[in-house]
Formats: structure tokens, C-alpha cells, sequence
């Protein structure tokens, strides 16, 4: 059996992975419902998509060197699992013909800036440059994402 604490962590991990995919899944129905906007949104869809890949192979480096891993702040598994149910919820309101494109932008801001305030990756300390390297570029993508949402979002006067 895993080490308990190791266990946590990859748990934790696990819960990450689904909320980025929630969010690929997301963005995936707003290219499909904004033919316009489309390669906009496959853009934030494919980095998601790589941010769940990432996180699955981060979860693959703490299997191989427990001992460079230890639990950071405290995380809430229910606060996760609010978000990857938000993801979905907010991707069956965009489906509906009554859903503007600014909605979805709001929307997908919102998902994006609660990513950055949750700090998510600080839920795990590591000494391990490759883990480090990873979790600093999910940080990174996803603030780029907010800047990339909010330039969008001003075509349409929306903050």
C-alpha cells in the first residue's frame, strides 16, 4: 500500500487533472458553439488538454521519488470538486441559444482567475526541477490565459 501522505498527494493531483479537463471540455463547446471565435478557443482548449497531460506526468515523477515530495498548504478535495462541477455546469449554459459569446468569456474569466487565486500548485512542495518546471508553466499558462480572456473580453466591453 502507497504511503498515506504520497497517496494524498496523488489524489490531490488526480482532482487537479479534472478540473483542467473540465476546463479543455469547456472550451471545447465554446469553439463548436462560436464558429468565429473557434480558433481562439481550441487554443485555450489544447493548452488545457496539456495541462491535464502535465499533471498526469507529475503525478508519475512523485511515484518515482516519493521522498523529493511533501504536502504545501492545505487543500480542500470539496472546493475542487465545487470547481470541476462549475466547469460543467457553466459548459451546459453555453450550449443553450440563449448564451452570447460575452457569457462565455465572463464565464471562462471567472474559471481562469479562480485557478490563479486557489494557488493550486502550491498544494505540494518538491525539490525535484522537473516537477518545479512543470507546475511553474501550468502557472504561467494560466495567467496567460486571463490576459488572453480579458483582451478578448474587452471587444465586448466586458471585465
Amino acid at each position: 500500500m502507497a504511503n498515506p501522505i504520497i497517496q494524498k498527494i496523488l489524489d490531490t493531483l488526480g482532482l487537479m487533472r479534472q478540473g483542467e479537463e473540465g476546463m479543455a471540455a469547456f472550451y471545447e463547446t465554446c469553439a463548436a458553439r462560436w464558429d468565429n471565435s473557434a480558433e481562439f478557443w481550441q487554443e485555450l482548449q489544447d493548452a488545457e488538454r496539456r495541462h491535464a497531460s502535465a499533471l498526469v506526468e507529475m503525478a508519475e515523477l512523485v511515484k518515482a521519488n516519493e521522498a523529493l515530495y511533501a504536502p504545501g498548504r492545505p487543500f480542500n478535495p470539496t472546493a475542487t470538486q465545487v470547481f470541476i462541477d462549475w466547469t460543467e455546469r457553466s459548459r451546459k449554459e453555453i450550449q443553450s441559444e440563449n448564451a452570447f459569446l460575452k457569457d462565455a468569456l465572463v464565464l471562462a474569466l471567472d474559471m481562469e482567475r479562480a485557478l490563479l487565486e486557489n494557488k493550486f500548485m502550491e498544494v505540494l512542495t518538491s525539490r525535484d526541477p522537473q516537477y518545479l518546471q512543470l507546475a511553474k508553466t501550468l502557472e504561467t499558462d494560466t495567467e496567460t490565459h486571463v490576459e488572453m480572456l480579458k483582451e478578448k473580453a474587452a471587444q465586448y466591453s466586458v471585465d
